[in-house]
């Protein structure tokens, strides 16, 4: 059975025109190829999308009789053997699009009054995930794993040529997955496996209760929280499926910055950009700017950035003019839209300036200079051994940068200068000030919180017994961040 005519089933309405001889052969086929099985996915749950409620009764019907077929032909055992006795709905072909028809496990170990399942396994040559639930039988707490599991394999099963140390490289929670008060979902992420295939001893042996405080413990690591010990064992076999690599050679700017999306790789555990950003060394001296991706969008659903997939180390293809750099979004791979558009969180930059401003180091009265429209003060000098200066740097909604790059400049010419004291605040995306102690929830919009800095106090020393006097303020530049409203469009045909 070739692919074309696979996929002209697929994509045909009136299965009058097949043979029931034909669909079980094109349904085999469905079964052992890989991206006809994508395909399926794909067509029947963009289908779902658009279905009326009576529609909705029709198709079910209609599929449970095909889902019939096949039990008794013996074809598309994957598709049976998830779908087993469920009802077809929305949510089902969610939890296809995220995990695919075979990478369920559902094996599950109680212990202490709680039971622990490891429900799917997705695995590929950049990482493996491990998923897990856990819900409290007895007390009804909602609990997580409190820190890394031990893992047990025989040498060789996990790749560590891509920097790592230890069997698990990540804990993540899955709040948005949680289905009740008392049952948390999260995530393990480990080494890709070396060969195709391969099986891991996963033990647990202290699960920690989850509340306001530590509800991100994971990023933030607290340890609040009641600990139930027990021992929850499990032997975990792992399959490696294939990447697939999208060539893009899309090259395009983002504020003035020229960027190049070499390719996407669409992957069981993450979709990765390949990008290259163009070098813009500046004379500040202070590095190249920092562009951070937010998410892919399609027509129908939403990939986030995703922080806690491991990235690719390649830096022999950067050069002088391109840095090479990659950027994980969540997996599409058993869901792969046509297009996306990529979005933009941030713009961190450093522009430079070069001016020179003079003060009076026998002063008492704050003196004042004017850096990118913004008065900064001076004051509080003090001559000695070592010397010392205040710098003021008043917030205002109109002020372009968070923080300014300068150093002081003395009568001896050589001296030495730190920074003792320093005070900022936290603005968000409308220029509110924020109090971050103040949140407790997590958000994205988080991210665009900036910092800036209000006061700096500085520390001048000679060196020497010598009283060192500051007669200037040398400004390179200043660095700011800024949220472009500009999207990317990749087409992934």
């Amino acid at each position: 059975m070739k692919c074309k005519k696979c996929r002209k089933y697929i994509k045909n309405k009136d299965l009058t025109k097949y043979t029931h001889e034909e669909i079980v052969l094109i349904e085999e086929h469905i079964r052992n190829c890989s991206r006809c099985n994508r395909t399926y996915i794909k067509t029947t749950s963009g289908l779902i999308h658009r279905l009326s409620p009576k529609t909705w009764g029709i198709l079910t019907v209609s599929i449970l009789f095909i889902v019939f077929i096949t039990f008794t032909t013996g074809a598309m055992d994957k598709l049976a053997s998830w779908w087993g006795d469920q009802s077809i709905d929305q949510g089902n072909f969610e939890e296809i699009k995220r995990f695919g028809l075979d990478n369920n496990l559902d094996l599950s170990v109680e212990d202490n009054g709680v039971k622990v399942t490891i429900t799917h396994v997705l695995a590929d040559d950049i990482q493996t995930f491990v998923y897990y639930e856990v819900e409290d039988l007895d007390k009804g707490r909602l609990l997580r794993i409190s820190n890394h599991p031990r893992v047990l394999t025989e040498e060789g099963v996990f790749d560590f040529n891509q920097r790592f140390i230890d069997p698990v490289h990540s804990m993540m929670d899955l709040p948005d997955q949680m289905t009740s008060d008392t049952v948390y979902r999260g995530r393990i992420g480990m080494p890709p496996i070396s060969e195709d295939e391969g099986e891991i001893e996963l033990v647990i042996s202290s699960l920690q209760e989850v509340n306001e405080l530590n509800k991100y413990s994971y990023m933030m690591h607290t340890e609040s929280g009641e600990l139930t010990d027990g021992e929850w064992k499990f032997d975990i076999p792992i399959k490696k499926e294939e990447m697939l690599e999208k060539v893009v050679n899309l090259e395009t700017d983002i504020a003035g910055y020229k960027i190049k999306i070499n390719k996407v790789t669409i992957a069981p555990t993450t979709t990765l950009f390949e990008y290259q950003f163009k070098q813009e060394q500046d004379s500040t001296g202070y590095g190249l700017p920092y562009l951070q991706f937010d998410r892919l969008d399609s027509n129908e659903d939403t990939f986030l950035r995703e922080d806690m997939s491991i990235i690719p180390i390649d830096d022999m293809r950067s050069d002088a003019n391109w840095r090479l750099d990659f950027a994980a979004f969540d997996p599409m791979y058993y869901y792969t839209p046509d297009s996306i558009d990529l979005s933009i969180s941030f713009l961190n930059e450093t522009v430079p300036i070069d001016e020179n401003f003079t003060i009076n180091p026998d002063s008492t009265e704050p003196q004042t200079i004017t850096v990118a429209n913004t008065d900064v003060t001076i004051d509080d000098i003090k001559l000695g051994t070592p010397s010392s200066l205040t710098m003021n740097f008043p917030y205002t909604e109109d002020r372009v940068f968070e923080r300014l790059i300068y150093d002081v400049f003395t009568d001896s010419g050589v001296h030495g200068m730190s920074y003792n004291n320093y005070e900022g605040i936290y603005v968000d995306y409308s220029g509110n000030e924020v109090n971050l102690e103040e949140m407790t929830t997590y958000t994205r919009e988080m991210e665009k919180i900036r910092h800036y800095i209000i006061k700096e106090e500085l520390i001048i020393e000679s060196g020497n017994e010598d009283i060192v006097k500051p007669i200037g303020i040398r400004v390179h530049g200043y660095q700011k961040t800024t949220f472009p409203d500009q999207k990317i469009h990749v087409e992934l045909n």
